[in-house]
């Protein structure tokens, strides 16, 4: 960490007890670098700045609502640690490294994102204009995640509501492939300068926020540990002309004509006649009750403000807002009029007016759009960027209406959304970073339905041991609710799938929706794509409407499908291994344990992936073995509780071998060369858990060939278990006959 010695001319601005916030002013310079803190993990920060962590990526809160603490400490050789979240980290030993600086660590449920803030106000009596900011961004453990991270600044006016800074505050750690830590530590430190353009009036509030995220869609385990330090911020400037930042109406005419507004620099006195018409560098703009202003053409502004009584018509325009929209008048859209929101910060639309809209464009790399009201689309919704719809605040697309999106992770609809029609739809919806659209399709009438997405395990609402006896296993990664509002239609429905929620196969998919008891098979009309990703359509229209799922069916293969299980004595302790091809809704492994291979006993739990369509590799090890031999059963466990075993294996502990063997396909079939003192069986099972064929062989204790024919096969994988009561052993063979 570079040290900036300044911090003792600006002490003043940074202690909590005498000033409520930090003040600036034009000229002044303010320097925080955390060592005030000390090296607690719960360490307080110091006055004015807050932290917090997210559940969700490129997230970010309200500095009221933050906290004042940091959770844990750290500082060299990071590396594999338990806990995630907000840190107090070190340059040098984590209890007592002096050089502090604070940050996060990311984890795959409670901390996506994460967000340093800190509060100031220009106690100056002019305004400032320009800020130039500097600060490091310190790296103290790499990440094997297969993504980026990045820190962004971001400022805000309230605390809440947030504008990107730029590329120029955007800090970068490209993915490592490892956990590793660094000693001495931070291993990496990378600093950040420029200036922002800002407008912060006299006696008014400023926030700045950094915040922490991986770069892209996935899983956010294994993240990089990065930390913010040496914040400084100087050269503070005002413009030496007054600007106009707030606007009004004051007649009724066109948005464009400067005559029907005036301005004032801090919106509530000093309101002189406009010079120039508003747009986006004003920071409000407010039709007055009784006024009606007409946007007959492009037209730019930030926060927008239609009060009660007051009318906006928009007459086949475009309205670009870069802030916020409050309607509690009327706004009067006609064909093809187009309201947009581009800020990169998060916005919103709220009020309790009338609010008429033929063309909705969302335009947003950074931040969401929240609606705080109902809003009615008639003709088109343009998607780049996120919604958020409650129940309450509906996002209702019309009869004629139609939605483009950039198919990208980011752009969806969290929260519920309507749409009115007879004709096929695809709803947009998502959550928490995730995109999985739900479609209804060949509609008998015109109907409203309400779609929503939920990438959450529907077990504790809608038991998933509650289903119709043709369905096997009921997805547990994710859900729908799909409900029709207003109508009677029928409709088939098709739901998305992906690798990430398990193991799949869309010959062996259904659709499943729950009746109020439990789950029913909605079947498989047809399905789109691969193992990958894909789509399926219930086999029949559906006439009632509820939650719905993927379901497998058929019994496409084992809850776990097992590779490989073994015991291999060594320094008289057991290793036991075991690998599986693919999980389905796996929560938990049971190794027991025997000494005559009939009465077992506990020996360990190891927690499952629980969805996964590639091999996954288990160990474990038994330090108390049973002398002269001990018997293995490996047992998984479902979500719901059900289970299934597998072929138990034996070992013994002395170093006598008594079986050993290999097998391989060869031109007549699978061969299988078995070495065993005792009588062996063999038993050669398919990857759904059907036998194939069985033999048995004497015990010579010289080598033996078994030879299976290949007419008991078709081409695919299948597991040999070997075993003469004493020891076993499994091998995989591929036939491709």
């Amino acid at each position: 960490m570079r040290k900036i010695y300044i911090l003792c001319l600006f002490s003043f601005l940074f202690q909590p007890i005498l000033l409520a916030q930090i003040n600036i002013a034009t000229g002044d310079s303010i320097f925080e670098n955390f060592n005030s803190m000390g090296t607690s993990p719960t360490a307080t920060l110091p006055a004015n700045w807050r932290i917090d962590k997210q559940n969700s990526v490129f997230t970010t809160g309200d500095f009221a609502s933050a906290l004042q603490n940091t959770q844990y400490s750290s500082g060299n050789n990071m590396g594999n640690i338990p806990n995630n979240g907000i840190f107090n980290f070190g340059a040098g030993p984590a209890g007592s490294a002096t050089d502090r600086a604070i940050g996060f660590l990311s984890t795959s449920n409670a901390t996506k994102s994460g967000n340093v803030y800190v509060q100031v106000k220009n106690n100056g009596t002019v305004n400032i204009h320009q800020m130039d900011v500097h600060y490091n961004v310190e790296k103290y453990r790499n990440g094997s995640n297969n993504k980026d991270y990045r820190i962004q600044l971001h400022f805000s006016y309230d605390g809440i509501n947030w504008t990107d800074a730029g590329a120029a505050f955007e800090t970068k750690f490209i993915k490592n492939g490892n956990n590793t830590g660094f000693n001495p530590a931070p291993g990496i430190t990378k600093p950040a300068t420029g200036t922002l353009s800002v407008n912060i009036p006299a006696g008014n509030l400023f926030y700045l926020c950094w915040n922490y995220s991986i770069l892209g869609s996935g899983g956010t385990n294994n993240g990089q540990a990065l930390g913010i330090d040496d914040v400084k911020i100087n050269k503070i400037k005002s413009n030496t002309t007054t600007l106009a930042w707030h606007y009004r109406s004051i007649n009724t005419g066109f948005w464009k004509n400067k005559n029907n507004w005036e301005t004032s620099e801090t919106g509530l006195s000093n309101w002189v006649a406009a010079s120039v018409m508003p747009s986006d560098s004003a920071l409000t703009i407010t039709v007055k009750n009784g006024h009606t202003i007409t946007v007959d053409s492009s037209a730019t502004g930030s926060d927008v403000n239609i009060e009660l009584g007051a009318v906006m018509n928009n007459q086949g325009s475009k309205l670009e807002i870069r802030g916020n929209l409050r309607v509690n008048g009327t706004v009067n859209g006609s064909q093809g009029d187009r309201l947009v929101f581009r800020g990169n910060g998060n916005q919103k639309i709220s009020g309790n007016g009338t609010l008429s809209l033929s063309i909705l464009t969302i335009n947003k790399n950074q931040g969401s759009v929240t609606l705080e009201r109902p809003v009615i689309v008639d003709n088109l919704l343009e998607l780049k960027g996120k919604i958020f719809t409650s129940a309450i605040n509906l996002l209702t697309l019309g009869p004629n209406s139609t939605v483009i999106t950039d198919n990208s992770f980011q752009s969806y609809i969290d929260g519920p959304l309507s749409k009115i029609g007879g004709t096929n739809f695809t709803y947009p919806v998502g959550k928490d970073g995730i995109i999985n659209p739900i479609s209804i399709s060949d509609l008998t009438e015109s109907s409203e339905f309400r779609a929503e997405y939920f990438p959450d395990d529907a077990h504790s609402l809608y038991s998933s041991t509650q289903r119709e006896a043709s369905l096997d296993t009921i997805n547990r990664c994710e859900y729908w609710m799909l409900d029709r509002i207003t109508g009677t239609a029928s409709a088939r429905v098709t739901l998305g799938y992906s690798d990430e929620c398990g193991p799949v196969d869309p010959t062996f998919l259904a659709i499943s929706k729950w009746d109020g008891t439990e789950w029913t098979n909605q079947g498989n009309g047809t399905y789109t794509g691969d193992t990958i990703s894909g789509t399926v359509t219930s086999l029949n229209l559906i006439s009632q409407f509820s939650p719905f799922a993927m379901a497998s069916v058929g019994s496409s293969s084992m809850p776990v499908s097992l590779l490989e299980f073994t015991a291999v004595e060594k320094n008289k302790q057991i290793e036991l291994k075991w690998i599986t091809a693919s999980e389905v809704n796996n929560d938990y492994f049971i190794i027991e344990k025997s000494s005559d291979g009939l009465n077992f006993e506990f020996s360990e739990q190891v927690k499952g992936a629980g969805n996964s369509f590639s091999e996954k590799t288990y160990n474990s090890i038994d330090k108390t073995p049973f002398n002269p031999y001990t018997y293995y059963r490996l047992t998984q466990v479902d979500y719901d509780g059900s289970r299934e075993s597998f072929p138990i294996i034996v070992v013994k502990t002395s170093a006598e071998k008594n079986l050993s063997g290999r097998a391989y396909y060869g031109r007549e079939g699978i061969v299988v060369k078995i070495n065993s003192a005792e009588p062996a069986t063999i038993d050669v099972l398919d990857m759904a858990g059907n036998k194939a064929f069985k033999t048995t062989i004497s015990g010579s204790g010289e080598e033996q060939t078994v030879t299976v024919p290949s007419t008991y096969f078709h081409p695919g994988l299948y597991l040999i278990y070997v075993t003469n009561g004493i020891e076993g052993f499994i091998e995989k063979v591929l036939v491709n006959k």
